[in-house]
């Protein structure tokens, strides 16, 4: 279970702290996001090796969690909990420059790069076609294949924000220090819920940059 996951790193000294929609679900409404399936952490790169070895303690099954990377660097764990539906994704941020940085990875239809890169697209619609008898990958009413390509942001946050995380008032879980001015960054009006917001679009801890430039720039 996840509590399981808690009390080790309360026990630890890993430098954690309940992240994103988790956090903003758990301070503003009490609890989780109904529609987000993942509690989301975060933890600095320097912890990696000792979560692993947390998680290996708690004997999870191996196929139930994941390590990805990005320009070979491990950048998030998810470890799978099929008994409560969700998964916990810990988010591992870079330190530079008083600022803590992680890829964001998503696999999205991305209109705007078939204009940038007309050959790479026209291989992929040519490659669609041939393959349209095995997968369904045609938009309703569309000519245009649904074409799910990767694409990197970062995931750009101050650390003073997140400081000395603190123990949230009956709950097992440590918060970022300064959570109010940190969800004011993140979602600007964060107290009201709104049906429309967009993480990839209107988060203002995701800046549209790749992780590898934003590397350079720190």
């Amino acid at each position: 279970m996840p509590s399981e996951l808690f009390d080790e790193l309360n026990n630890s000294n890993i430098i954690y702290w309940l992240d994103s929609g988790s956090l903003l679900g758990i301070v503003r409404d009490n609890e989780l996001l109904s529609q987000d399936p993942d509690i989301d952490i975060g933890i600095q790169e320097c912890s990696v090796r000792d979560i692993i070895e947390i998680i290996e303690i708690l004997n999870y099954n191996e196929s139930s969690r994941k390590i990805f990377t990005y320009d070979c660097r491990p950048h998030k764990i998810k470890v799978e909990f099929e008994e409560i539906g969700r998964t916990i994704d810990i988010n591992i941020f870079n330190k530079l420059g008083g600022k803590l940085w992680s890829p964001a990875i998503t696999r999205k239809l991305t209109y705007d790069y078939t204009k940038q890169n007309p050959l790479f697209y026209f291989y992929y619609v040519l490659l669609s076609m041939d393959n349209k008898a095995k997968s369904k990958t045609w938009e309703r009413n569309s000519f245009v294949p649904n074409l799910c390509l990767p694409e990197a942001r970062t995931w750009v946050y101050p650390m003073d924000l997140i400081g000395s995380p603190i123990m949230m008032d009956n709950r097992n879980i440590k918060i970022p220090e300064k959570y109010k001015k940190y969800l004011t960054y993140r979602y600007g009006n964060w107290n009201e819920p709104d049906k429309d917001w967009d993480f990839w679009e209107d988060d203002g801890g995701l800046i549209k940059k790749s992780p590898t430039k934003i590397g350079k720039e720190f």
